[in-house]
């Protein structure tokens, strides 16, 4: 399994989930920390300045506080995901 971040132009971040792994608030929380903050800053230059615009979708791990306060502190904007929509159905790679 892989947690993927993409922007516009691309993939921020690909971070494979090493097996045994439990994807949940802490876990998450971690990535969004260690990993995909600093792979920000990298690409594209000026990308975290301008303004993140970040969107998942409703499963608890994304909505869980440990999760929400991460975006927050970081001031990312939060995009809201409707509870269903076919048009905004879930990537399939």
């Amino acid at each position: 399994m892989h947690m993927i971040f993409f922007y516009l132009t691309g993939v921020i971040l690909r971070w494979p989930v090493p097996i045994g792994t439990t994807i949940n608030a802490q876990s998450c929380k971690k990535v969004l920390q260690d990993k995909l903050r600093r792979d920000i800053r990298k690409k594209p230059p000026g990308l975290l300045e301008s303004g993140i615009l970040f969107h998942h979708d409703n499963a608890p791990v994304h909505t869980a506080r440990a999760v929400t306060d991460v975006s927050a502190g970081y001031k990312w904007e939060l995009l809201e995901h409707p509870r269903y929509s076919p048009d905004l159905a879930p990537c399939y790679f």
